[in-house]
């Protein structure tokens, strides 16, 4: 993977303009034939990052970098389970963005980037949500929910502190390295 990620970083680093594509989460599929009434452990969040949409500029210039650079992803990693879970995440408060990728059903795994188009520029509204997540196993049985709640500034001091030019690639590395974790 680590080549991968090496390859990636060159690729974006050289080339004008990139295409973004991102891998949708897995359905997580319960089987009603199943007899167990034990809810599922609730959710364990180990991290959550946000990184905002930033303006578009080169290292070493001014042209476009690429066109992931107006994303905004809230990443998300949960302990339990990969297998015999699913999760299912429900904003419950606050104003998402209406394009905010939260699956609608439960979804395999436990590393989460939901993606928003958030704006090519530094200086982003504020951004304050509390989302719930609940753990769902094969019987369909359902955890008590856990919530975390997404609260950035926005402003040019947004969610994500990094070097001019550089938000693109960590953006895109760290979507990267979330598809390759699903595919293992």
């Amino acid at each position: 993977m680590t080549r991968l990620v090496v390859a990636s970083l060159l690729t974006l680093l050289a080339a004008p303009a990139l295409a973004c594509s991102f891998v949708e989460p897995e359905p997580f599929v319960v089987d009603d034939t199943l007899e167990d009434a034990e809810a599922p452990a609730a959710p364990v969040i180990l991290s959550m990052t946000v990184t905002r949409g930033a303006e578009a500029t080169r290292p070493l210039g001014d042209e476009p970098a690429i066109s992931c650079t107006d994303l905004g992803f809230i990443e998300l990693e949960l302990d339990g389970p990969s297998e015999e879970v699913g999760h299912r995440f429900t904003v419950i408060d606050g104003d998402a963005p209406d394009d905010l990728g939260l699956p609608g059903e439960p979804v395999v795994g436990l590393d989460f980037a939901f993606i928003w188009v958030d704006g090519a520029t530094d200086d982003q509204e504020p951004l304050s949500l509390t989302i719930e997540v609940v753990a769902v196993d094969l019987a369909g049985n359902e955890s008590a929910p856990t919530t975390f709640t997404v609260d950035d500034p926005g402003g040019s001091a947004g969610g994500c502190s990094t070097a001019p030019g550089s938000a693109s690639a960590i953006g895109a590395l760290a979507a990267l390295a979330l598809v390759a974790r699903r595919r293992r």
